[in-house]
């Protein structure tokens, strides 16, 4: 029986039939790049997990690795992430664990978990404040705002000029001294113990080549319960030098790199065996210029607890600058403390950010 002229279907044009046929093909060649791309993306961001953790301090790349924007980790997931999402939706587990990795593990985004915890009753309370201030770097009337918002017991700070002394030293009460390029302030009586990095003929022979050595001055508190405790406040080598002449192609760039890897590896591990000889309660604060995942790091301070990994929200940036953010600056305390509260303050013009931790005993 035939079919009525009226009800007869339109047969498809030639170009729908080439639309139908071009559009599952498109599909599916794109598919194998999205996978290849993921796979490289996930790859990568476990080798330079891999690297930063085992190699960073030890081989220079893996520690320019260390130094670098952890941020361009995450660049690749705008491109990534919106392909997965259109072509390869179960690669998207993958790839989204991929982004957490280095934003917890590579970034450094903490979460402050410990605060749901009981807290202990406290003995003592100590609120430490430190910064580097970059000689005449750092704004005065910043400075003092921040002090001030934080009310601290204890001021610690590096690269000091004694142009820039702190208005609440003059703070009836206060005691303050300068010690070469440190400074430490406290409401509570302090004396220097001891000056734990000498300028040896280690250090002479790093400072010919025009670099910064560490300095790092210890110094017992005497708190008003009768407790006397230690206090560490270091400014160790920096890579900075180092890492422009590796930036500028400078063929002596990687030497001086692992150079001075070396020279701040001699210096935290000489502070931290003093610090441990000392005994408790210790806290050590200041410019360590290295990043908590750091082997170097890791190997020297890994028996003192970290304020921020333990009480600090999101990534703690202490410096940032040249499209770099990192937590090079630490407040490390001994086992008869404990952190709950811990903060980076705002920018004071000087490239490094403050931290502020309240430790209680």
């Amino acid at each position: 029986m035939s079919v009525p002229p009226d009800e007869q279907l339109p047969n498809p044009s030639p170009a729908d039939a080439t639309d139908d046929a071009s559009a599952p093909a498109g599909r599916r060649r794109k598919a194998p790049i999205t996978t290849a791309l993921c796979a490289i993306y996930i790859l990568a961001v476990i080798a330079a997990l891999l690297l930063m953790r085992l190699a960073g301090e030890r081989w220079w790349l893996a520690t320019l690795l260390l130094f670098s924007p952890r941020w361009i980790w995450l660049a690749p997931l705008i491109v990534v992430l919106p392909m997965v999402l259109a072509l390869r939706r179960r690669m998207a587990v993958p790839v989204l664990l991929a982004g957490a990795v280095v934003l917890f593990a590579i970034m450094g985004f903490r979460l402050p978990w410990r605060k749901a915890l009981p807290a202990p009753s406290a003995h003592e309370t100590v609120r430490v404040f430190t910064c580097n201030l970059h000689n005449r770097q750092s704004d005065s009337l910043l400075l003092d705002q921040v002090e001030a918002h934080f009310q601290p017991d204890v001021i610690l700070y590096q690269d000091y000029s004694h142009i820039r002394e702190p208005r609440i030293v003059h703070t009836p009460g206060w005691h303050g001294e300068q010690f070469g390029s440190i400074y430490i302030a406290s409401r509570f009586p302090f004396h220097r113990v001891d000056n734990l990095l000498p300028f040896d003929e280690a250090a002479r022979m790093y400072a010919s080549h025009g670099w910064p050595v560490g300095v790092a001055v210890c110094c017992a508190i005497d708190l008003p319960g009768g407790q006397a405790i230690h206090l560490i406040n270091l400014h160790l080598a920096s890579a900075h030098w180092q890492l422009v002449k590796v930036r500028d192609r400078d063929p002596t760039g990687p030497g001086s790199l692992q150079a001075d890897s070396e020279r701040r590896a001699y210096e935290s591990m000489i502070v931290s065996a003093a610090a441990r000889r000392l005994g408790g309660p210790m806290i050590v604060a200041g410019d360590f210029n290295t990043p908590d995942d750091s082997p170097l790091f890791r190997q020297a301070w890994g028996d003192f607890d970290d304020a921020f990994n333990m009480a600090g929200f999101g990534f703690g940036t202490t410096y940032a600058q040249h499209h770099t953010w990192l937590r090079i600056d630490h407040v490390l305390y001994d086992p008869s403390w404990q952190c709950r509260e811990c903060w980076v303050g705002p920018p004071i013009g000087s490239g490094h950010r403050p931290v502020m931790a309240v430790l209680q005993r």
